[in-house]
Protein backbone atom coordinates (compact mmCIF):
# COMPACT_ATOMS: atom_id res chain seq x y z
CA UNK A 1 0.00 0.00 0.00
CA UNK A 2 1.49 3.33 -1.07
CA UNK A 3 0.22 6.68 0.20
CA UNK A 4 1.06 10.26 -0.68
CA UNK A 5 -0.35 13.76 -0.44
CA UNK A 6 -1.56 15.36 -3.67
CA UNK A 7 -3.05 18.60 -4.90
CA UNK A 8 -6.00 18.04 -7.21
CA UNK A 9 -5.11 20.60 -9.87
CA UNK A 10 -7.99 19.41 -12.06
CA UNK A 11 -10.38 20.94 -9.53
CA UNK A 12 -10.26 24.71 -9.02
CA UNK A 13 -12.70 26.47 -6.69
CA UNK A 14 -14.07 29.98 -7.28
CA UNK A 15 -11.45 31.38 -4.90
CA UNK A 16 -8.69 29.94 -7.10
CA UNK A 17 -7.74 27.17 -4.70
CA UNK A 18 -7.53 23.40 -5.35
CA UNK A 19 -8.32 20.70 -2.78
CA UNK A 20 -5.60 18.64 -1.13
CA UNK A 21 -6.05 14.90 -0.62
CA UNK A 22 -4.32 11.64 0.26
CA UNK A 23 -3.97 9.14 -2.57
CA UNK A 24 -3.74 5.44 -1.70
CA UNK A 25 -2.45 2.93 -4.25
CA UNK A 26 -2.93 -0.81 -3.81
CA UNK A 27 -2.40 -3.36 -6.58
CA UNK A 28 -2.68 -0.62 -9.25
CA UNK A 29 -5.99 0.58 -7.83
CA UNK A 30 -6.31 4.11 -6.45
CA UNK A 31 -8.43 5.60 -3.72
CA UNK A 32 -8.46 9.30 -2.87
CA UNK A 33 -9.47 10.73 0.50
CA UNK A 34 -10.00 14.48 0.85
CA UNK A 35 -8.07 16.33 3.55
CA UNK A 36 -10.75 19.01 3.78
CA UNK A 37 -8.27 21.79 3.02
CA UNK A 38 -7.29 23.61 -0.14
CA UNK A 39 -4.46 25.77 -1.44
CA UNK A 40 -3.66 27.79 -4.53
CA UNK A 41 -2.01 25.34 -6.99
CA UNK A 42 1.23 27.32 -7.29
CA UNK A 43 1.81 26.81 -3.55
CA UNK A 44 2.01 23.02 -4.01
CA UNK A 45 5.35 21.28 -4.64
CA UNK A 46 4.40 18.12 -6.58
CA UNK A 47 7.90 16.61 -6.37
CA UNK A 48 8.28 17.06 -2.62
CA UNK A 49 4.58 16.36 -2.06
CA UNK A 50 4.19 19.30 0.28
CA UNK A 51 3.20 22.95 0.48
CA UNK A 52 5.89 25.39 -0.62
CA UNK A 53 7.73 27.51 1.94
CA UNK A 54 6.29 30.79 0.64
CA UNK A 55 2.66 29.82 1.30
CA UNK A 56 1.19 32.14 3.98
CA UNK A 57 -0.70 29.31 5.68
CA UNK A 58 2.02 26.70 5.27
CA UNK A 59 2.57 25.86 8.97
CA UNK A 60 -1.06 25.02 9.76
CA UNK A 61 -1.83 23.29 6.47
CA UNK A 62 1.34 21.19 6.35
CA UNK A 63 0.85 20.16 9.97
CA UNK A 64 -2.60 18.78 9.10
CA UNK A 65 -1.20 16.90 6.09
CA UNK A 66 1.67 15.39 8.10
CA UNK A 67 -0.63 14.40 10.95
CA UNK A 68 -3.07 12.63 8.60
CA UNK A 69 -0.29 10.80 6.76
CA UNK A 70 1.26 9.68 10.06
CA UNK A 71 -2.11 8.33 11.23
CA UNK A 72 -2.62 6.20 8.14
CA UNK A 73 0.98 4.94 8.16
CA UNK A 74 0.63 3.94 11.80
CA UNK A 75 -2.57 2.07 10.97
CA UNK A 76 -0.85 0.23 8.10
CA UNK A 77 2.03 -0.77 10.40
CA UNK A 78 -0.44 -2.08 12.97
CA UNK A 79 -2.24 -4.22 10.39
CA UNK A 80 1.08 -5.60 9.16
CA UNK A 81 2.17 -6.38 12.72
CA UNK A 82 -1.03 -8.40 13.20
CA UNK A 83 -0.53 -10.16 9.84
CA UNK A 84 -3.79 -8.65 8.58
CA UNK A 85 -3.71 -8.02 4.82
CA UNK A 86 -3.52 -4.28 4.15
CA UNK A 87 -6.36 -3.54 1.74
CA UNK A 88 -8.80 -0.69 1.28
CA UNK A 89 -11.36 -2.68 3.28
CA UNK A 90 -9.12 -3.25 6.31
CA UNK A 91 -7.55 0.20 6.22
CA UNK A 92 -10.81 2.14 6.07
CA UNK A 93 -12.96 -0.15 8.23
CA UNK A 94 -14.71 1.95 10.87
CA UNK A 95 -16.24 -0.81 13.01
CA UNK A 96 -14.10 -0.75 16.16
CA UNK A 97 -14.90 -4.33 17.08
CA UNK A 98 -13.36 -5.50 13.84
CA UNK A 99 -10.17 -3.63 14.60
CA UNK A 100 -9.76 -5.07 18.06
CA UNK A 101 -6.95 -7.12 16.53
CA UNK A 102 -7.85 -10.30 18.40
CA UNK A 103 -5.06 -12.78 17.93
CA UNK A 104 -5.02 -16.57 17.98
CA UNK A 105 -3.50 -16.36 21.44
CA UNK A 106 -6.24 -13.99 22.66
CA UNK A 107 -8.97 -16.32 21.42
CA UNK A 108 -7.45 -19.40 23.03
CA UNK A 109 -6.60 -17.74 26.35
CA UNK A 110 -10.15 -16.45 26.73
CA UNK A 111 -11.57 -19.94 26.16
CA UNK A 112 -8.98 -21.58 28.44
CA UNK A 113 -9.87 -19.14 31.22
CA UNK A 114 -13.58 -19.87 30.73
CA UNK A 115 -13.06 -23.64 30.85
CA UNK A 116 -10.90 -23.43 33.97
CA UNK A 117 -13.49 -21.26 35.71
CA UNK A 118 -16.07 -23.99 34.99
CA UNK A 119 -13.75 -26.65 36.38
CA UNK A 120 -13.28 -28.27 32.96
CA UNK A 121 -9.58 -28.81 33.51
CA UNK A 122 -9.18 -31.59 30.96
CA UNK A 123 -10.70 -29.49 28.17
CA UNK A 124 -8.62 -26.49 29.19
CA UNK A 125 -5.48 -28.64 29.02
CA UNK A 126 -6.37 -29.78 25.49
CA UNK A 127 -6.75 -26.14 24.44
CA UNK A 128 -3.40 -25.24 25.98
CA UNK A 129 -1.69 -28.04 24.08
CA UNK A 130 -3.42 -27.04 20.83
CA UNK A 131 -2.17 -23.48 21.35
CA UNK A 132 1.39 -24.77 21.80
CA UNK A 133 1.09 -26.79 18.60
CA UNK A 134 -0.12 -23.74 16.66
CA UNK A 135 2.72 -21.64 18.03
CA UNK A 136 5.13 -24.26 16.74
CA UNK A 137 3.78 -23.63 13.26
CA UNK A 138 3.51 -19.83 13.24
CA UNK A 139 3.34 -17.15 15.90
CA UNK A 140 0.06 -17.17 17.81
CA UNK A 141 0.34 -13.38 17.87
CA UNK A 142 -1.13 -13.62 14.36
CA UNK A 143 -4.57 -12.03 14.08
CA UNK A 144 -7.46 -14.47 13.71
CA UNK A 145 -8.70 -12.30 10.87
CA UNK A 146 -5.53 -13.18 8.93
CA UNK A 147 -6.28 -16.92 8.93
CA UNK A 148 -6.98 -18.14 5.41
CA UNK A 149 -7.04 -21.37 3.43
CA UNK A 150 -3.28 -21.30 2.80
CA UNK A 151 -2.66 -21.02 6.54
CA UNK A 152 -4.79 -24.10 7.24
CA UNK A 153 -3.15 -26.13 4.47
CA UNK A 154 0.26 -25.21 5.81
CA UNK A 155 -0.80 -26.16 9.33
CA UNK A 156 -1.92 -29.61 8.22
CA UNK A 157 1.39 -30.16 6.41
CA UNK A 158 3.30 -29.02 9.50
CA UNK A 159 1.42 -31.48 11.72
CA UNK A 160 1.96 -34.37 9.32
CA UNK A 161 5.66 -33.60 9.17
CA UNK A 162 5.68 -33.85 12.95
CA UNK A 163 4.28 -37.36 12.64
CA UNK A 164 0.72 -36.58 13.73
CA UNK A 165 -1.94 -38.98 12.45
CA UNK A 166 -5.33 -38.07 10.95
CA UNK A 167 -7.35 -38.07 14.16
CA UNK A 168 -4.76 -36.10 16.12
CA UNK A 169 -4.74 -33.49 13.37
CA UNK A 170 -8.54 -33.44 13.26
CA UNK A 171 -8.66 -32.84 17.03
CA UNK A 172 -6.34 -29.81 16.80
CA UNK A 173 -8.33 -28.42 13.87
CA UNK A 174 -11.67 -28.96 15.61
CA UNK A 175 -10.48 -26.95 18.62
CA UNK A 176 -9.05 -24.21 16.40
CA UNK A 177 -12.25 -24.06 14.35
CA UNK A 178 -14.36 -23.66 17.49
CA UNK A 179 -12.18 -20.78 18.70
CA UNK A 180 -12.34 -19.08 15.29
CA UNK A 181 -16.10 -19.48 14.89
CA UNK A 182 -16.74 -18.17 18.39
CA UNK A 183 -14.73 -15.02 17.62
CA UNK A 184 -16.71 -14.55 14.40
CA UNK A 185 -20.02 -15.04 16.21
CA UNK A 186 -19.05 -12.48 18.87
CA UNK A 187 -18.13 -9.94 16.19
CA UNK A 188 -14.43 -9.93 17.08
CA UNK A 189 -13.46 -11.17 13.63
CA UNK A 190 -15.08 -10.13 10.37
CA UNK A 191 -14.59 -12.34 7.34
CA UNK A 192 -16.04 -12.43 3.87
CA UNK A 193 -15.54 -16.19 3.69
CA UNK A 194 -14.82 -18.49 6.61
CA UNK A 195 -11.71 -20.55 5.69
CA UNK A 196 -12.98 -23.43 7.82
CA UNK A 197 -16.06 -23.69 5.60
CA UNK A 198 -13.76 -24.45 2.67
CA UNK A 199 -11.28 -26.57 4.58
CA UNK A 200 -13.40 -29.53 5.67
CA UNK A 201 -12.15 -30.54 9.10
CA UNK A 202 -14.49 -33.54 9.15
CA UNK A 203 -12.62 -35.13 6.25
CA UNK A 204 -9.55 -35.52 8.47
CA UNK A 205 -11.21 -38.01 10.80
CA UNK A 206 -10.30 -41.62 10.09
CA UNK A 207 -12.11 -44.72 11.24
CA UNK A 208 -10.23 -46.62 13.91
CA UNK A 209 -10.39 -50.22 14.98
CA UNK A 210 -12.80 -50.84 17.87
CA UNK A 211 -10.73 -51.39 20.98
CA UNK A 212 -13.40 -51.84 23.64
CA UNK A 213 -12.83 -54.49 26.31
CA UNK A 214 -15.72 -56.93 26.64
CA UNK A 215 -17.42 -57.67 29.96
CA UNK A 216 -15.77 -61.06 30.33
CA UNK A 217 -12.33 -59.42 30.30
CA UNK A 218 -13.47 -56.93 32.93
CA UNK A 219 -14.78 -59.73 35.12
CA UNK A 220 -11.45 -61.57 34.82
CA UNK A 221 -9.67 -58.42 35.93
CA UNK A 222 -12.03 -58.06 38.90
CA UNK A 223 -11.31 -61.66 39.92
CA UNK A 224 -7.58 -61.31 39.39
CA UNK A 225 -5.52 -61.87 42.53
CA UNK A 226 -2.35 -59.79 42.66
CA UNK A 227 0.48 -62.00 43.88
CA UNK A 228 2.78 -60.70 46.57
CA UNK A 229 5.98 -59.09 45.40
CA UNK A 230 8.01 -55.91 45.46
CA UNK A 231 5.53 -54.20 43.07
CA UNK A 232 2.35 -55.55 44.64
CA UNK A 233 0.98 -52.21 45.89
CA UNK A 234 1.57 -50.49 42.54
CA UNK A 235 -0.16 -53.32 40.66
CA UNK A 236 -3.14 -53.21 43.00
CA UNK A 237 -3.32 -49.45 42.57
CA UNK A 238 -3.25 -49.80 38.78
CA UNK A 239 -6.04 -52.38 38.93
CA UNK A 240 -8.18 -50.24 41.26
CA UNK A 241 -7.69 -47.10 39.18
CA UNK A 242 -8.62 -48.86 35.97
CA UNK A 243 -11.73 -50.44 37.44
CA UNK A 244 -12.76 -47.14 39.05
CA UNK A 245 -12.46 -45.44 35.66
CA UNK A 246 -14.47 -48.25 34.06
CA UNK A 247 -17.30 -48.05 36.57
CA UNK A 248 -17.44 -44.24 36.35
CA UNK A 249 -18.11 -44.31 32.60
CA UNK A 250 -14.52 -43.73 31.56
CA UNK A 251 -13.40 -41.00 33.95
CA UNK A 252 -9.87 -40.01 32.92
CA UNK A 253 -7.00 -40.49 35.35
CA UNK A 254 -6.36 -36.76 35.70
CA UNK A 255 -9.88 -36.26 37.06
CA UNK A 256 -9.52 -39.29 39.31
CA UNK A 257 -6.36 -37.77 40.79
CA UNK A 258 -8.28 -34.59 41.60
CA UNK A 259 -11.18 -36.47 43.16
CA UNK A 260 -11.87 -35.80 46.83
CA UNK A 261 -14.08 -37.70 49.28
CA UNK A 262 -16.97 -35.22 49.19
CA UNK A 263 -16.97 -35.35 45.40
CA UNK A 264 -17.26 -39.14 45.46
CA UNK A 265 -20.07 -39.05 48.04
CA UNK A 266 -22.06 -36.55 45.96
CA UNK A 267 -21.65 -38.76 42.92
CA UNK A 268 -23.01 -41.71 44.87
Amino acid sequence: MKIKAICRHEIVYKNGKSPLAIRFTHQRTHKTVSLGISVEPHYWDKTAEMITANCPERAALQSQIDSTLAGYRKKIQRLEALDIPVTFDTLFETDKSRHAGITIEDGFNAEIERLESLGKINSATKHKYALQVLNGYKSVKTALEAIDLDYLKGLELHLRQRGNKDNSIATRFAIFKAIYNKAVKEGKVAVKQNPFSIYQVGSLWAKTRKRAIDKDDIQRLIDLEITEGHTTEYRRLAKDLFLFSYFTAGMNFGDIARCVIRTSLKAV
